[in-house]
């Protein structure tokens, strides 16, 4: 008799983290909160995204041409207080939602818009002679 009431609670068991496990993984992930909210992911990476170019094309020429990769990422992060961690949980967060790739093309858009912004039009530059 005792037996049959430990199997049948086993069973039970195994029922209940079968149920668990299949009802947890059937969540929506637009639910699931990232840990960076996305403007502040994305001002994190546009930074990232200024300073890579700038080291890319050799223009970063300054004192701070001694610090390493991991460094200058190290003053990003700081300058937006947040961690290296957050930003990776928070870019597979948005990835795994499927709100990454929207994001990154808002950040191309503001990049690019803040280029011609900077650099006047053609038809703006006159040349006196």
């Amino acid at each position: 008799m005792e037996k049959d009431s430990l199997l049948i609670a086993n069973k039970i068991l195994i029922w209940a983290i079968l149920f668990l496990s299949l009802s947890c993984n059937n969540q929506d992930n637009n639910i699931v909160e990232c840990k960076l909210e996305q403007n502040k992911l994305k001002a994190v990476l546009k930074d990232v995204y200024l300073f890579e170019t700038a080291f890319k094309n050799s223009a970063l020429v300054s004192p701070y041409d001694s610090l390493s990769l991991d460094e200058s990422y190290a003053f990003i992060y700081h300058k937006h207080q947040v961690e290296k961690a957050d930003i990776e949980s928070s870019t597979e967060c948005y990835i795994s939602k499927k709100q990454f790739k929207p994001l990154l093309e808002e950040l191309e858009a503001d990049i690019k818009k803040e280029e011609s912004n900077f650099w006047p039009n053609d038809s703006t530059i006159t040349i006196k002679q």
